[in-house]
């Protein structure tokens, strides 16, 4: 048996397992008390790198106090008290004297070293993903995750959006409702879950296919999977001008072309919808973001394979409402081993692909 099995359909289960909706690593901190690390000395001048602002520290201080991507810091020195409270984009080392440069959006002060105007860093949490003090933020991040569940499971109630898949309803029109001039329907059933808030997929029998009501889609299967070559590629475009890429190959962050259809089918829908359980991860889409956050493709696309449409075959909607996502354009490197159908299909000639970018060539 495959290491992990699925049997087509995505589970029941949270929207996004992976946010924090109960609380947040602050709030702990808060609860808690918790006093902020000690400040960090400027092991140098700052510097300017286009946009953004380079803050050298010790590599031992960096260690030691877990500076990463996402933290925020306050930079203050003597010509400015006050100081500027930035969020880290990036660490990179500066190739010599051990010296380690934090990077963010530059603020358009620049801050002298400690020897120089007592230029100091002021970490803004008290817990980071250092391994020299004790309990990290990622363990407090994995510690909320499994108690969201356990929340869930116990008062089997949710306050964070969760899917729920495979609901089947069977009516007849036997006995209809009385047609009154304001109606238009012939019969009505009770859902299995009721406190729906968006209708991601309504699909009807019509006798041999299911006729999707909610939202767009497009199906297409898996065909000749000997016919792969080194790298294909899949793309994603939500009808903006940004794109998002899914490669072949073995990282959280592609899907493997090995095997036959069922299996190559099943690792693109995990890919699509970030199926933590396969171990995959968000693919961005472009440089999209909403609210602060990276628009990833599981934000706007759902997949399912191997379910009610067939074996080998992948069936992806648009989380737009209705029919908003009908412009939505998927294309593949390799024609041979794909075929599409409920869509508008074009055969193009891929000129270059760099990226997340790729130009067709129209002649």
């Amino acid at each position: 048996m495959p290491r992990v099995f699925n049997p087509g359909h995505r589970p029941s289960q949270p929207l996004y397992p992976d946010e924090l909706v109960y609380t947040t690593v602050s709030k702990i901190e808060q609860f808690l008390q918790l006093p902020l690390p000690e400040r960090t000395p400027l092991a140098g001048d700052t510097s300017v790198s286009g946009s953004n602002i380079l803050m050298p520290v010790a590599g031992a201080d960096y260690r030691r106090w877990g500076y990463a991507s996402g933290d925020s810091i306050l930079i203050y020195d003597d010509n400015d008290a006050v100081g500027s409270t930035l969020t880290l984009t990036g660490v990179s080392s500066s190739g010599s004297s051990g010296v380690v440069n934090l990077i963010a959006a530059d603020p358009g002060t620049a801050y002298q070293s400690a020897s120089n105007r007592n230029g100091y860093i002021q970490p803004q949490s008290a817990l980071s993903n250092s391994k020299e003090r004790g309990i990290t933020k990622s363990h407090v991040e994995h510690l909320i995750k499994v108690k969201q569940d356990y929340i869930d499971t116990l008062t089997r109630m949710a306050w964070r959006p969760r899917i729920k898949v495979d609901e089947y309803q069977n009516f007849t029109t036997f006995k209809p409702y009385r047609r009154r001039y304001y109606t238009d329907y012939v019969g009505a059933v009770y859902l299995n879950n009721r406190a729906v808030q968006r209708v991601l997929r309504l699909a009807v029998w019509q006798g041999d296919y299911y006729r999707e009501l909610a939202a767009a889609r497009i199906k297409f299967t898996i065909i000749d999977p000997h016919r792969f070559a080194g790298t294909e590629k899949i793309f994603l475009c939500p009808n903006v001008g940004h794109v998002a890429t899914l490669e072949t190959g073995s990282t959280a962050t592609t899907w493997s072309k090995d095997f036959g259809p069922k299996t190559i089918a099943q690792e693109i829908s995990n890919l699509i919808n970030t199926d933590a359980e396969a171990g995959k991860t968000a693919i961005q889409i472009g440089t999209l973001t909403e609210s602060g956050s990276n628009l990833n493709v599981n934000n706007e696309f759902l997949a399912s394979a191997n379910s009610d449409e067939g074996d080998g075959v992948v069936l992806v909607s648009s989380m737009r409402s209705t029919d908003e996502g009908e412009d939505t354009t998927i294309a593949f490197t390799n024609s041979h081993c794909f075929a599409t159908s409920l869509g508008t299909d074009a055969q193009a000639t891929i000129s270059s692909v760099s990226g997340a970018t790729f130009v067709v060539d129209d002649a």
